[in-house]
């Protein structure tokens, strides 16, 4: 019975593959001589396929105009319009930079994404799929300040969230990106770095000056605030070498009374040891130490005495 069982699925998803309307397929272009051109944009062309009585979009390959990719084989025109309009206005960026595209696996995944994030611009698209020089085309380049509509991301948002260093040396570099930009929170790419996992996208960060490194957001939280009060220790090191702010008022006061109100010993040692004036810091609010904050103050007087 199990072995009947595994079978049906086996069938079931090999079934959903190829009745998957959207699935790309390598194709000749000569098998749709005899179909009608409802429209054409650049290396894309929409046919009617009166055989199959739908409505194919064919991606002929730059490199050899005898084959192509189908992208989509619809049963509406109405529907196949729209999505044709939607991948001839983000597809060409992709395949006029990078023949790392022209790949049935590439073109799923980007195609895919293109459905699955309306909202998103060619630069989003190209973080998400990691090809570099596709971040050299001048319609990347153009959007790589735009924010999407979900949580008003910008690209420079998802490089950070992803801990990609290279492609946000791509965003910095060539296409110039803001790292003041703040998403529907205002949270900036330090923010998000700081929830990452790579220092090095910090770092890198780091190196240009920029406003958003002591940008708070809209809990009142700069990126040394959150890093002390996530407990990362290496973050927290990596922003005070990037002459992050000690002195910005928080929810809880400074960094440091953050850092003492969720017990995190290793961050208030490292804000002490780059500014030693931080363990008699008052919060502008309250007129409270940092050890008014400690939950646990016994663990840090021999500390703070040493200081």
């Amino acid at each position: 019975m199990q072995f009947f069982g595994r079978l049906v699925n086996t069938l079931s998803s090999v079934s959903s593959l190829f009745s998957n309307p959207f699935r790309v397929k390598e194709v000749a272009v000569a098998d749709y001589a005899s179909c009608g051109r409802v429209r054409e944009e650049g290396q894309l062309i929409l046919f009617e396929n009166a055989s199959s009585r739908t409505w194919d979009c064919l991606l002929v390959n730059p490199q050899n105009s005898q084959s192509g990719f189908r992208l989509f084989q619809l049963e509406t025109e109405a529907e196949a319009l729209v999505n044709f309009q939607q991948y001839s206005s983000l597809l060409p960026p992709f395949y006029e930079s990078s023949t790392h595209v022209l790949q049935v696996e590439v073109l799923q995944q980007l195609t895919d994404l293109i459905r699955s994030h309306p909202s998103w611009s060619a630069a989003h698209l190209a973080v998400e799929l990691g090809i570099r020089e596709c971040f050299h085309h001048s319609r990347i380049i153009s959007c790589a300040n735009s924010t999407e509509s979900k949580e008003g991301c910008a690209p420079l948002h998802l490089a950070c969230r992803k801990g990609d260093a290279e492609i946000l040396v791509e965003l910095v570099q060539y296409c110039h990106a803001q790292m003041d930009v703040t998403d529907n929170n205002g949270e900036t790419a330090f923010h998000y770095a700081v929830q990452g996992d790579n220092s090095q996208v910090l770092q890198l960060l780091g190196k240009n000056a920029s406003a958003g490194l002591n940008q708070v957001n809209n809990q009142g939280l700069t990126p040394l605030h959150l890093a002390c009060q996530m407990g990362k220790q290496e973050m927290v090191h990596v922003l005070l070498l990037c002459n992050a702010r000690c002195n910005v008022m928080g929810p809880s006061g400074y960094p440091i009374h953050t850092a003492m109100k969720f017990s995190q010993k290793g961050c208030a040692e490292m804000i002490i040891s780059t500014d030693s004036s931080q363990v008699h810091s008052k919060d502008p609010r309250y007129g409270a130490s940092p050890l008014h904050w400690a939950k646990n103050a016994e663990l840090f007087v021999p500390s703070f005495l040493g200081c």
